[in-house]
């Protein structure tokens, strides 16, 4: 059994987990650490989703996903929601102390295989507002506050053992 690890630069921001030694990054919690979004509800057994299952779930329904499996098209359906949100949930950290991060462009170097990053995407103003404004409408729609005052690149890692 190997270990890999891959590095992530993303524009976006920081939204912890329960297990981060500072716990969740946004506002919104209770006074055990949970989420407490009205549209959240912790899962009683493993088996249920969790707070990023459901906001990864909220933020597809918010641009036009329906939550029908039953039809041929779903997977088709789900990756147009996801390219009109224009946002998504990344994991970082590790496997057992998975962390996250809510990102509107990302590179990743999975080990061994090196990425080229373009510096005119970094410092781009137009592609930064237009991430910025996919991030700003995701928050709005999970109702949260971030503890990060604006989105920022920010580089992580993550390991899967």
């Amino acid at each position: 059994m190997g270990v890999s690890t891959d590095a992530l630069l993303v524009y976006g921001y920081d939204l912890g987990s329960l297990d981060h030694a500072e716990g969740w990054q946004f506002r919104e919690v209770d006074e055990d650490g949970e989420p407490a979004m009205a549209w959240y509800s912790m899962p009683e057994d493993a088996e249920e989703c969790d707070f990023i299952e459901q906001a990864e779930i909220r933020l597809l329904v918010a641009h036009g996903l329906t939550a029908s499996w039953d039809h041929d098209d779903y997977f088709e359906r789900k990756r147009a929601a996801q390219q009109r949100c224009g946002v998504t949930i990344e994991r970082h950290c590790s496997v057992s102390c998975t962390m996250y991060l809510l990102v509107a462009m990302d590179w990743t170097a999975h080990r061994g295989y090196p990425v080229k990053v373009e510096p005119e995407h970094l410092a781009n103003p137009e592609l930064i507002h237009h991430c910025a404004a996919n991030l700003e409408r995701a928050l709005g729609v999970l109702g949260i506050t971030p503890a990060q005052e604006k989105p920022g690149w920010i580089l992580a890692s993550f390991w899967e053992d």
